[in-house]
């Protein structure tokens, strides 16, 4: 970079360095002025007097104000302007984010732009006029594509950076892994990080997809904001998330050209090519230096050669070279291509073809222990992993793995992208899997996949305990030697940790499901099940019970296949598939009268009870909690005879049996402080306040909600926090209270909306009303 960028990082010394420069020149700003004419830019002495005293020019304005001082374009000094107006402008944007008016902080979600960036003018430009024209009021989506590794983030987040003030409400990033090991970003989970990342409020969030959707482009309407989606695999997967206000402007970079979104959703395509011959010597003379190449030309025109102008296969190829000051550069060549063509059919169109062999330069850096762990981390379930999972996976200790994982990141074969969790690019997963089918043997991976699958079952059963003490229970297999779980000192803390790893842990269940170890692929969505429910993550509950079902039947386990099958009606009835909901419960009953489970029926008799209740049919319900009744007391169970008690009393309170409902629940009350079940006393709370409600003992009902509403936001319970203070609602405007009744309601109201439960209609129009 020129001396006088050494120290240019605010828009002030760029202006100062521009000053020098036109100085240096020997031009006036009356002779600037004169020579302006070029393109659509004018260096007016105005434009020159701002930028000189410290203002932020374009960037435009800057490339033809170094051009008339002289800096050809193209060339390294002229790169090294355009990186220091780069810089200046990032400082110029850090910390003015302006909150918006209800209190929320526009997103500002783009990753930093520090890869090595020449050439790429036109595309630049290109990205520039599309965003004009979504500046006219046209939607527009420019769908950039082109090989792995050719750039496409890269040359996004570079224009991105530059335009950044442009977007006034904020800048989305969403990777959407298309091409990665494990499955690509489902729309479904994508709409939600999206909705996270423009600050919805978890409760807001509704569990269907559709209704997400729909809250999703209402809350980007007329918004000023870049969406940039990385790495999509399909037209499909990317269709959703694109916003339906032309106020937004979408960059989308894929491997696949994308040909249905250019077809259906006119967007416009962007196709990346190699750099040309000279544009990758500027790169590798930027990143090791023009003293070095020129010392081996022959191995330098080699290096080239192998590279092919692919951006990654260079950058990769410097980073190696430079991690090795000492090493001759022919040798590190002659290494790298040991006698056998190399990063060769780098075509548009081939996705991985020889980047592996790119990656092996830094792979052959590694001592032992860290290549082994590379190798074993393709095996990884889900899309990160933190180091007791990679020292699990692989049998080390903890240790040494965040050692050697250290040296991984530093390598850039990992990256740790927030503290304490890790991921792999996509390409990099598939090159460390491929290398351990190579270097391992089968019975290694295998053992490798049972240790990772065990450590998050382990940890999930011991979280799970934590959460809800008095759940049924199954034999858990004991741990494999060289596994570390992590130990939770708390519900909260189990909780946060399902929060972070729940991903992985439906990954774990497919793997476990996907390599035959049934048990493990039961155990793991019946582990994750209070959490599932409590969060209101309706549809991943029932996908994992979905695989449970299935896993459950060559166990040759009644007993797990009917929990399996009970759990399964549970999710889809809070997804309001009622009948389907049904039947695998009446499956639920085969598989326990088989064994005689009576426990297990007469949990299924009570969930069955519920799911009647949504479909209004109370004196089934009715039915089915009298029935569980006589099935807990036959086999002395306490806890159950009390929930069964207030199911039974709530059935008949939604029946007008308020004098028999109290009876019911009174004695379920008894028994629970007995047993000390904090989930089902809550319900029986809520049973006493509604037969009390309706018995016009107005405060005494308000009293019973209060305590039952506060025992659910403990336990973080949506669904029955939700479900209370509807009841709190209606009873408080029974009484007259309408300003209390509307506070409740609206606040059911959120929790509804958020799980999507259908209730949230009626609330809806008792608030309209």
């Amino acid at each position: 970079m020129d001396r006088e960028l050494a120290d240019v990082s605010t828009p002030a010394a760029l202006g100062a360095a521009l000053q020098s420069l036109r100085e240096t020149a020997g031009l006036t700003t009356r002779e600037m002025d004169s020579k302006t004419r070029l393109s659509d830019v004018r260096l007016t002495r105005t434009k020159i007097s701002k930028v000189e005293g410290g203002e932020l020019p374009r960037l435009d304005w800057l490339r033809a104000y170094v051009n008339l001082c002289g800096v050809g374009t193209g060339t390294r000094r002229y790169r090294a302007w355009e990186n220091a107006w780069t810089t200046a402008h990032q400082h110029a944007t850090a910390g003015t984010v302006t909150p918006d008016p209800d209190g929320t902080v526009p997103p500002r979600q783009l990753p930093m732009d520090t890869s090595p960036f020449v050439g790429r003018t036109a595309e630049l430009d290109q990205l520039t006029a599309l965003h004009r024209r979504a500046g006219n009021g046209v939607a527009v989506i420019s769908a950039v594509h082109g090989t792995a590794g050719i750039g496409k983030t890269t040359l996004a987040l570079r224009w991105a950076h530059q335009n950044a003030r442009r977007f006034t409400e904020g800048h989305l990033y969403l990777n959407l892994r298309g091409f990665s090991a494990d499955h690509p970003v489902a729309p479904a989970h994508a709409v939600r990080e999206l909705l996270d990342g423009l600050g919805v409020p978890a409760e807001r969030i509704p569990a269907r997809f559709d209704a997400q959707l729909s809250l999703y482009r209402s809350v980007l309407s007329g918004r000023r904001l870049l969406l940039v989606l990385d790495n999509a695999a399909t037209a499909e997967q990317v269709r959703p998330l694109l916003p339906g206000s032309s106020s937004c402007f979408t960059i989308v970079t894929s491997r696949s050209q994308l040909t249905g979104l250019v077809a259906r959703d006119k967007a416009v395509p962007l196709k990346l090519d190699v750099l040309s011959r000279k544009q990758a010597r500027e790169l590798l003379d930027d990143r090791i230096g023009r003293g070095r190449l020129d010392e081996y030309p022959e191995a330098t025109d080699t290096l080239l050669t192998m590279c092919g102008g692919l951006p990654l296969a260079l950058v990769i190829a410097a980073a190696r070279i430079m991690l090795a000051p000492d090493q001759p550069l022919d040798r590190l060549v002659a290494e790298a291509t040991g006698g056998e063509p190399v990063l060769r059919n780098f075509e548009v169109d081939d996705s991985e073809s020889d980047l592996p062999t790119v990656f092996s330069w830094s792979y052959r850096t590694l001592d032992p222990d860290a290549a082994r762990l590379f190798r074993y981390l393709g095996l990884v379930p889900g899309p990160d992993f933190t180091v007791a999972a990679a020292a699990s996976l692989v049998g080390a200790e903890a240790g040494l793995t965040a050692r050697l994982m250290r040296n991984l990141a530093d390598q850039h074969l990992i990256e740790e992208y927030c503290p304490g969790r890790y991921r792999l690019h996509d390409l990099l997963r598939a090159y460390a899997n491929d290398l351990s089918e190579e270097h391992e043997t089968s019975s290694g991976r295998a053992a490798a996949h049972t240790r990772v699958i065990d450590y998050y079952l382990q940890a999930a059963v011991h979280g799970d305990r934590l959460l809800d003490p008095l759940r049924e229970t199954f034999p858990t297999p004991s741990a494999e030697h060289g596994i570390q779980p992590p130990s939770f000192d708390s519900a909260e803390g189990a909780a946060e940790w399902f929060e972070q790893e729940h991903e992985s842990l439906s990954a774990a269940a497919r793997l476990a499901a996907a390599r035959g170890r049934h048990r493990p692929a039961f155990l793991l969505p019946w582990s994750m099940t209070t959490f599932l429910h409590r969060r209101g993550y309706w549809r991943e509950y029932a996908d994992l019970y979905r695989l449970a079902v299935e896993a459950a039947e060559p166990m040759g386990d009644p007993r797990a296949h009917g929990v399996a099958l009970r759990n399964l009606a549970n999710a889809l009835t809070q997804l309001g598939e009622y009948d389907h909901a049904m039947a695998r419960h009446r499956l639920a009953v085969d598989c326990f009268r088989k064994v005689g489970d009576i426990q297990g029926l007469a949990r299924t008799e009570r969930a069955m009870g519920y799911a009647s209740e949504q479909l209004r049919d109370f004196p089934a319900a009715e039915q089915h909690a009298s029935t569980a009744l006589g099935l807990y007391r036959q086999i002395g169970d306490r806890t159950g005879e009390a929930q069964a008690l207030n199911a039974l009393g709530w059935y008949r309170a939604l029946q007008g049996d308020y004098d028999s409902s109290l009876t019911h629940c009174s004695q379920a009350l008894a028994l629970l402080d007995e047993v000390d079940d904090l989930t089902y006393r809550a319900h029986t709370l809520d049973s006493i306040g509604y037969s009390l409600q309706h018995l016009k003992r107005y405060a005494d009902a308000a009293y019973h909600y209060q305590e039952a509403i506060a025992v659910y936001r403990t336990l973080g319970d949506r669904y029955y926090e939700a479900e209370t203070l509807h009841h709190l609602g209606d009873s408080e405007a029974a009484a007259g209270n309408a300003s209390a009744a509307q506070a409740a309601w609206q606040d059911a109201l959120t929790l509804l909306v958020a799980i999507g439960h259908p209730k949230a209609e009626q609330v809806r129009a008792k608030l309209a009303r």
